[in-house]
């Protein structure tokens, strides 16, 4: 089972992945790859619906077609030249982004972690 924390705001964060064997090669070859990723679980399956979408009524980057990964999926308005993509599967709730970015290997490595969940 992943290592669990609690947060400030008493919400749960899981952070557990393994990054696939393209980013772990890149990484080997002395690549410079940064992923940003960040996990809440919440008390309950509907508290982490309403969550999310009320974050995603202000960042929803529309021009994007968000993919079908866990119960909800949107793409967040790029900042510092990085996509977002944010997922909600259950009571968790995940952002997660790469630079540089990539949004074909994002959204792989997205559906890794929801397939976890």
């Amino acid at each position: 089972m992943p290592p669990r924390n609690q947060s400030a705001a008493g919400l749960r964060r899981r952070v557990w992945c393994e990054l696939p064997s393209h980013f772990q090669a890149a990484v080997r070859q002395g690549a410079s790859n940064r992923v940003d990723f960040i996990v809440y679980q919440e008390k309950s399956a509907s508290v982490a619906r309403d969550t999310f979408h009320k974050v995603a009524a202000f960042v929803t980057d529309k021009s994007k077609t968000a993919h079908h990964i866990g119960d909800a999926t949107y793409w967040a308005i790029k900042s510092d030249e990085e996509s977002s993509i944010h997922v909600l599967k259950r009571n968790t709730h995940f952002a997660m982004g790469v630079q540089p970015n990539s949004d074909t290997e994002l959204v792989s490595v997205a559906a890794t972690v929801a397939s976890k969940l």
